[in-house]
């Protein structure tokens, strides 16, 4: 039999994943500190209920992409056995140390890093772009597409960049039909 936790129990779990996952600076956020336009919150509202596809969120830095993710921790928890968040170049690195401990195949190892039930993957195209990174973020889009799998997707990086600099499969499937797609390219940093 499962015990029941209090809410304040709850709450500091919450703020232990948030602190792990994304740092100091965003435990305590909730879906009511998202400060985004209100259709862009419409759309996270609907990810949220469908609980499938992707989630897209391209706009400039600083303008709560992030935050977002971290918003969403006690969702996660609610609704799924396992949850995971990377930035890609932090997923990157890790696949490349995979790559040199085992002499195997990195795609077994990228697929268990990919593999949760909720995946955010982080400030996508950041670090540039590289064949590699590109070949990662291939592999990584058509494991999710393919699985339907909810995945949140976050970059500095607007949608016409990404048809530009990238294979155009991964365009392809970010900006389905059937995602959820916020693009805030004119938003100014909260940092400012």
């Amino acid at each position: 039999m499962q015990e029941k936790i209090t809410q304040e129990e709850f709450k500091n779990i919450v703020h232990r994943r948030q602190r792990e996952m994304f740092g100091e600076r965003y435990v305590g956020a909730n879906l009511g500190t998202i400060d985004a336009p209100e259709w862009a919150q419409i759309k996270i509202s609907e990810f949220m209920h469908k609980k499938q596809h992707f989630l897209v969120w391209c706009g400039n830095k600083g303008i709560g992409k992030t935050h977002l993710g971290s918003a969403l921790v006690d969702w996660a928890i609610k609704n799924f056995n396992s949850y995971r968040k990377h930035k890609e170049s932090d997923l990157q690195k890790k696949v490349r140390a995979a790559m040199g401990e085992e002499k195997g195949d990195y795609f077994d190892y990228l697929k268990y890093e990919i593999d949760d039930d909720l995946l955010m993957i982080d400030d996508i195209g950041r670090d540039g772009w590289t064949p590699f990174r590109e070949e990662l973020l291939i592999e990584t889009v058509d494991q999710r597409y393919n699985s339907m799998k909810p995945t949140i997707f976050t970059s500095n990086l607007s949608r016409a960049d990404f048809e530009e600099k990238y294979h155009e499969r991964i365009a392809d499937r970010l900006f389905a039909k059937e995602n959820f797609i916020i693009e805030t390219m004119d938003l100014i940093s909260k940092r400012q």
